[in-house]
């Protein structure tokens, strides 16, 4: 992260889903801020600590190493997904488990809208949960702009991959990052 970092002169917060194979890391997926920072803090590293402190003295005091197996979810993200994959049902079992702490619930921690000391963190949950459960159809209005503003598509990727390929160029002699590769979907 180190060298993917200065390669792009960057001064803000990287993150990244990495994927360790046998030919090394593929990056496939990389964000220009801070993702997930509740379930890195629940595993004992601050995250949000850390950014601002290389905010406010261009450095930071070094993290411990997470401790593995702290469980956190995105409740309404779940409750979106069941009723995408399934409908009214899922969309109920999913609000009963969560409620109850079982399942994929057990031992876990909200991180989108948790509820302590803020009653209204749970509204949108709530309000979403009832829409789901009224018409899980519905799911696309409140997904449908999310990534489609930023993500890739197919026919972009394909352009990249085209460009990539008639320029003959390598990863890492364009810019010697450790572990780039060239565009590829298997990633």
């Amino acid at each position: 992260m180190a060298a993917l970092g200065a390669f792009l002169d960057w001064h803000g917060a990287l993150s990244a889903d990495v994927i360790l194979g046998p030919d090394g890391p593929r990056f496939i997926d990389i964000n220009p801020r801070l993702v997930e920072p509740l379930n890195a803090l629940a595993c004992g590293v601050d995250l949000v600590r850390a950014l601002v402190e290389v905010a406010t003295a261009g450095t930071s005091r070094a993290q411990p190493d997470g401790r593995p197996g702290a469980r956190t979810h995105q409740l309404l993200l779940a409750v979106l997904g069941a009723a995408q994959r399934g409908g009214r049902r899922d969309v109920a079992r999913e609000l009963v488990d969560a409620m109850l702490h079982c399942g994929d619930y057990r031992g876990s921690r909200e991180e989108l809208t948790p509820g302590r000391g803020d009653l209204l963190a749970p509204l949108p949950v709530t309000v979403i949960g009832l829409a789901m459960l009224i018409r899980p159809a519905a799911w696309r209005h409140f997904v449908g702009g999310s990534a489609g503003a930023y993500s890739l598509t197919p026919a972009a990727w394909s352009e990249l991959t085209r460009a990539w390929v008639s320029t003959g160029a390598d990863a890492r002699e364009a810019g010697g990052v450790v572990g780039a590769r060239s565009p590829d979907r298997s990633a």
